[in-house]
């Protein structure tokens, strides 16, 4: 190995690059619902597109150093990661896809007939690309692996809802 896939593969496993990743996801949570609030009163604006291709890039950045750090096989077959890793390697993918094709559309001419005719200019193919937003926050529920005590919670919640609901089932059939 070269000292820096050892010094690489050491850092991506360390807590110090969880904890920067988690508080990526959840920067990029927080942003995905600000730009969602700005959408519904004026259209996109300059500031959000470009935070949102900052936000593209440093997850980019960070899957390449996941790859680069366990391999290209320890990526793809670590028994404890695997699905993690397929879907943050899928979402992260499909958004820089999406972040590209928005760029293109908005380097494309905006007016006459050049638009309408344009694939770029297709709000349908935007509209169905830029569901993948939705999905990126579905990442941030990587972040609940460092919450044990709150996955118990939850998982106790729901479990009492479940017995709860039989229970009241229960008693409406008694009355």
């Amino acid at each position: 190995d070269k000292p820096a896939d050892t010094c690489m593969s050491r850092f991506v496993r360390t807590s110090t690059f969880d904890r920067i990743s988690a508080s990526l996801l959840i920067a990029n949570g927080v942003f995905i619902g600000i730009q969602v609030e700005n959408s519904f009163y004026v259209e996109s604006e300059t500031w959000i597109n470009v935070v949102d291709y900052v936000f593209c890039v440093a997850f980019l950045i960070e899957l390449g150093m996941r790859l680069w750090g366990f391999g290209f096989w320890g990526f793809w077959l670590n028994p404890e990661d695997n699905a993690w890793n397929s879907f943050d390697f899928v979402v992260v993918i499909l958004s820089t896809f999406d972040t590209l094709i928005s760029i293109m559309a908005d380097a494309s001419p905006s007016s006459g007939s050049e638009s309408e005719g344009s694939v770029l200019g297709n709000i349908s193919v935007l509209r169905v690309v830029r569901v993948v937003r939705i999905i990126r926050v579905l990442r941030v529920i990587r972040v609940m692996k460092f919450f044990q005590d709150l996955r118990i919670l939850l998982a106790a919640i729901v479990s009492t809802i479940k017995t709860a609901t039989f229970a009241l089932i229960l008693m409406m059939l008694i009355m």
